[in-house]
This record gives structure tokens, sequence and C-alpha cells, in this order.
């Protein structure tokens, strides 16, 4: 994420973080009646062992 490596333009963030403001928004309003919220810990199964934690995706939020 520091270096760029997927080539982001300016553009592209500004976007990015826009729709996340939209989605924001919209995930409150719908948690707003409940006490607790499930989400994903990983995109698929956990892998074995403690030598690899897998993908952080949902982390990143």
């Amino acid at each position: 994420m520091v270096e760029n490596t997927a080539n982001y333009t300016n553009e592209n963030v500004m976007e990015a973080l826009d729709t996340y403001a939209e989605m924001r928004g919209i995930i409150n309003d719908m948690a707003k009646n409940y006490s607790v919220t499930l989400t994903p810990g990983a995109v698929d199964e956990a892998p074995l062992g403690l030598g690899d934690m897998g993908s952080a995706t949902f982390n990143t939020p």
C-alpha cells in the first residue's frame, strides 16, 4: 500500500474513499438496530498451523 505497487492514481484513491464514506453511512444505518454485527474474518477457510495467517483483506478496513 505504501509503495503503490498496484499503480493507483490519486483519482482512483479519492473515488474509493468517497465510496467508502457512502458505505459507512449505509452500514451504520443497518447496524443501529443490533448490539453485535458479525463479519467474515477470512476470505476462505483459515490456513492450518501458525506459519501463515492468510489474507488480511477483511482486517484492513
